[in-house]
């Protein structure tokens, strides 16, 4: 069962009708969806979304789908789900994971979200341990050197899903290298 709690914005509602073709399309049943007006008093999300959560609560959801604006809703969305005991078995978000400002915000309780991260061409300061670690045999590459890589490789521009899939691969040859083993 999946229960849908979204900020009204055109491009947040576009990609929860998304989530919810998706689900209906693979037998998930879609037990309710709340859209909530964009408060301009960020400051007030917490109460807007325990109320926006509360009505979808009594529909014992596994999965919640949220799609959110920014920091604070991101924020506001995990608080007003503890002050609710508003379990779920996922909670999928649009980007909350991929802000620093979240994580940092939360500590750990940022941690049980499942979020998108999008990727940008002109994010110069990406770098991780494991690109660290990689170093020895290839330089450090942030995403602005990676999508000059790619551009010169295949005489294109990269879209989303290069940099997904060459992430994933990374973090794969990482995780074997620092089990070293591959069963």
């Amino acid at each position: 069962k999946v229960v849908i709690l979204e900020e009204s914005q055109a491009y947040l509602n576009a990609v929860c009708e998304s989530a919810k073709q998706h689900a209906l399309s693979r037998g998930m049943s879609v037990v309710g969806a709340v859209t909530l007006p964009l408060a301009t008093n960020r400051s007030a999300l917490v109460a807007q979304f325990v109320n926006g959560l509360s009505s979808l609560q009594d529909t014992q959801p596994d999965l919640l789908v949220g799609c959110v604006l920014d920091n604070d809703a991101c924020v506001a969305l995990v608080k007003a789900m503890e002050q609710l005991d508003f379990n779920v078995d996922a909670a999928v978000t649009n980007e909350c994971n991929a802000r620093e400002e979240f994580s940092s915000a939360l500590g750990d309780d940022s941690r049980f979200l499942i979020s998108t991260v999008p990727w940008s061409y002109s994010v110069s300061s990406f770098q991780s341990d494991a690109m660290d670690r990689a170093a020895s045999e290839n330089p450090p590459l942030n995403s602005t050197d990676w999508a000059r890589n790619y551009s010169h490789e295949y005489r294109q521009q990269a879209t989303q899903r290069p940099p997904y899939a060459w992430a994933a691969a990374l973090a794969l040859v990482t995780a074997i290298e620092a089990a070293n083993t591959t069963e």
